[in-house]
């Protein structure tokens, strides 16, 4: 049988330790060079706690104001942290049509922007700039360190790691194939939402960056 070479890229080890990090340094650092951003503006976002971590992080750097949304499924150590360095917080406690939260998160950010002055909401789920951030940074390493790859196996959740990673790849490893790894219960690829036992992957909606993802197989977890 033949052998095989299995990497595996350790977002983890990124400052506030997830892969979500890259996302909120690209989207803020987009957002501030078109002038959406100014010192006057309150970021607002729905999240399970990578990306407001990462956010909370970042605009207490550079002294904008914050706002993260989460949820009764938040770890409690995502959680204290974000109540450390965010003066507020919403946690919303009820459930949405699917039995989850996403939707109720996304009703009260949009909430918080109609009623916040400058308000900016970083949109994870649908921005372009997230899906660029991992097109540049996260793809931009892995064809810096191999000169061929067969296969990669990224997971999905609001679908920008892998729209960013999977066009770059397709570009620089023509005979690549892009394996999309979801979690039970997750309606990204046409399942009804259900319970998900897995955080961070899998979502209760299809999230519009998914449609610029290049994906050959799903596999689900």
């Amino acid at each position: 049988m033949k052998g095989m070479n299995l990497f595996g890229k350790l977002e983890y080890v990124n400052p506030v330790g997830s892969i979500k990090d890259r996302v909120a340094y690209w989207i803020l650092t987009r957002a501030a060079e078109r002038g959406e951003i100014t010192e006057e503006t309150t970021v607002i976002e729905s999240s399970s706690g990578n990306f407001a971590s990462a956010l909370a992080a970042f605009t207490r750097l550079v002294g904008l104001k914050f706002i993260p949304v989460i949820d009764p499924n938040i770890s409690s150590t995502y959680e204290s942290f974000l109540r450390r360095l965010c003066p507020r917080g919403v946690k919303v406690e009820q459930r949405d049509d699917t039995g989850g939260f996403l939707k109720t998160r996304l009703q009260m950010v949009k909430h918080l922007c109609a009623t916040i002055p400058n308000a900016y909401w970083t949109n994870q789920y649908a921005n372009p700039d997230a899906m660029e951030a991992h097109y540049e940074l996260t793809a931009g390493e892995i064809c810096a360190d191999f000169d061929s790859l067969d296969y990669v196996f990224i997971g999905v959740s609001t679908a920008g790691t892998i729209a960013g990673v999977s066009r770059r790849l397709k570009e620089h490893y023509p005979g690549i194939q892009v394996i999309a790894v979801d979690t039970e219960g997750s309606a990204i690829f046409g399942g009804a939402p259900r319970k998900r036992h897995i955080p961070g992957v899998g979502s209760s909606i299809v999230p519009p960056l998914l449609e610029h993802a290049r994906i050959d197989d799903v596999v689900l977890i």
